[in-house]
């Protein structure tokens, strides 16, 4: 996928939650409007930066998830299995 497009499938998926929060923060839609387009702006100027740390957080987070699982497996009657 393009860096481009990842921004746009981002921003749309995310920009509602920012929006929502940013009402409840500050209960003035067209300041929070404001606000929330200034950060999904310096957003896109460091986007590349983004794309590189979460690149190497995925594989870690993989690595997690397995390291759970099999924790589960061993010992599921600790767990609530």
């Amino acid at each position: 996928m393009e860096s481009i497009d990842e921004y746009r499938w981002m921003f749309a998926a995310e920009y509602p939650a920012v929006v929502r929060t940013a009402y409840l923060v500050l209960y003035d839609y067209a300041r929070l409007q404001k606000i929330a387009q200034d950060a999904f702006v310096q957003l896109l100027r460091h986007w590349e930066k983004v794309r590189r740390y979460e690149a190497r957080r995925r594989p870690r987070r993989r690595s997690q998830c397995r390291s759970q699982d099999r924790l589960h497996a061993q010992h599921p009657q600790r767990l609530g299995r």
